[in-house]
């Protein structure tokens, strides 16, 4: 009889296959510049060059989510809380996407009715946002808005994303079995899982709802 594999195993081999996958792809775009038996054009050159880059920025983003993960999971002692101004991380790092949100035509809302200090690894909660915001980037439909709020309450700070999806019912249908803890590994998104794994591994919860018309809402509860 085999051994059922944890959420852990699940995650850790999708990330690995993830990782894999990512350097075979660098590899074999830089495989072809380096060869001088290939005749490429300079209209080829520019895209390898291009999709490189693509991949190595999203391979490095998925190693420091990977490292982070292992870090909160495994060495829970080496994480250094500090008190953390929730707006200014929210904006600084909405700040990376902001070309790209430009270009869809997607305005970006944010309402902070109060300071909201939490109680956060500096890191992880970078790590964390870069995680959301990436999701966001990827599966938001071209001329939106995506609202941003955040409330205190019982000493805890509610942080809200609200927008609205442009996947389709196949890539949509994993995402509402979080709240079930049904988590199909294989279909959702690696910034989703990472995000959760974040926020439930330091004290918070997280919450993501598909309302009608592919309306989502990703909830979330920090210390």
């Amino acid at each position: 009889m085999s051994k059922k594999s944890t959420p852990e195993e699940k995650l850790f081999s999708k990330l690995n296959h993830d990782l894999r996958g990512s350097f075979v792809s660098i590899l074999g775009y830089s495989g072809i510049l380096s060869d001088p038996t290939e005749e490429t054009t300079e209209n080829e050159i520019k895209e390898f060059v291009s999709r490189i880059d693509f991949r190595t920025k999203e391979t490095f983003e998925l190693l420091e989510s990977f490292t982070n993960w292992l870090k909160l999971e495994h060495y829970p002692k080496s994480i250094s809380k500090e008190k953390i101004n929730l707006l200014e991380s929210v904006t600084s790092i909405q700040s990376l996407f902001q070309n790209e949100f430009i270009k869809k035509k997607v305005d970006v809302n944010i309402n902070f009715a109060e300071l909201i200090i939490i109680s956060f690894d500096v890191q992880m909660i970078s790590s964390l946002l870069k995680n959301l915001f990436s999701f966001i980037n990827k599966s938001i439909i071209e001329k939106s808005n995506l609202n941003i709020s955040a409330v205190n309450f019982e000493n805890n700070a509610i942080l809200k994303f609200a927008f609205t999806l442009q996947l389709s019912e196949k890539e949509i249908l994993p995402l509402t079995k979080l709240r079930e803890n049904e988590i199909v590994f294989t279909n959702v998104p690696n910034e989703i899982l990472f995000a959760k794994k974040f926020v439930e591994l330091s004290g918070g919860s997280f919450e993501l709802n598909v309302l009608d018309e592919n309306e989502i809402v990703i909830e979330i509860v920090l210390p």
